[in-house]
């Protein structure tokens, strides 16, 4: 089984663990979800895909997303659920994500999307 890596804020609380942990799932992958903290801490293997939940990060969360790609690498395809459209943010933010959906999204758009990822389609 894949490991969908997902970041969540530093302070988030336990529900926000326990909705990534409860509600997103895919048939062949399973989530860890872990504070951006704490990525690169412990590079986990297996990882197929990386989901930010930057809706309480930065309101340009470049600097959280750089770090993801300089740990896990341009090959690993990151998926970022914001507070704003996606289309608002800098071009040089746009770069660093795959796949994005702004305040709003849905779990199932979501699946879908690392779903996606995970089939080589994104």
């Amino acid at each position: 089984m894949d490991i969908v890596l997902i970041l969540v804020a530093n302070d988030a609380d336990d529900a926000v663990y326990e909705l990534f942990e409860t509600h997103f799932q895919g048939e062949h992958w399973a989530p860890v979800v872990m504070p951006i903290e704490d990525v690169g801490v412990e590079k986990l293997k297996r990882v197929a895909a990386v989901v930010a939940h930057a809706l309480d990060w930065s309101t340009d969360p470049k600097a959280e997303l750089m770090s993801i790609r300089e740990i896990y690498g341009n090959y690993k395809r990151i998926l970022a659920l914001l507070p704003k459209p996606p289309e608002t943010y800098p071009k040089d933010t746009q770069a660093i994500w795959n796949a994005a959906l702004g305040y709003g999204f849905t779990f199932t758009d979501a699946r879908k999307i690392v779903g996606d990822m995970i089939a080589g389609r994104i």
